[in-house]
């Protein structure tokens, strides 16, 4: 049983930024939904252990390993719609490169905003989704980790 866990957990900690990663800068199509399937289903099997607090703590590092994983996954996710959808630069040529819509999506979730590249109108309502999830992930992210490295503080010393 604890092979099936570890190789779940690879799969999805591991395998589907991965697979994002592969996709969008290999394949032409649309953002890819079944990271998000994944995402949710391991979600629905682990909620046992997300809610048992009293035993573990409320948070643990595979739980922080996942939370990276999902960030990751969900700048990519964007990368491939903006990929695919186009960015246009400052000259107002319409851009579909991999490179330009990876570097676009991370200015995007951090919330950046240098203004080099600019999402087209199809784009915009994208761009703001994936500003407002960066914009709440980060902080979420960053009180995770604080968390945890309070907690294993606490216990060493």
């Amino acid at each position: 049983m604890r092979v099936i866990f570890f190789v779940w957990w690879a799969l999805v900690v591991l395998g589907v930024p991965a697979g994002n990663g592969i996709s969008l800068f290999f394949s032409e199509g649309d953002i890819k939904f079944w990271s998000l399937a994944v995402y949710a289903v391991w979600f629905i099997s682990q909620s046992r252990l997300l809610f048992r607090a009293e035993e573990r703590g409320f948070l643990t590092w595979p739980h922080l390993f996942l939370l990276l994983s999902v960030a990751t996954s969900l700048v990519l996710l964007f990368a491939s719609k903006f990929r695919f959808i186009g960015l246009t630069d400052n000259g107002g040529a319409v851009l579909h490169d991999a490179s330009v819509a990876l570097y676009f999506s991370i200015v995007t979730w951090t919330t950046l905003g240098f203004g080099d590249v600019i999402p087209t109108p199809d784009a915009r309502v994208f761009a703001a989704a994936e500003a407002m999830l960066g914009y709440i992930f980060t902080p979420i992210l960053v009180a995770a980790v604080l968390y945890l490295l309070m907690r294993k503080q606490a216990r060493s010393g």
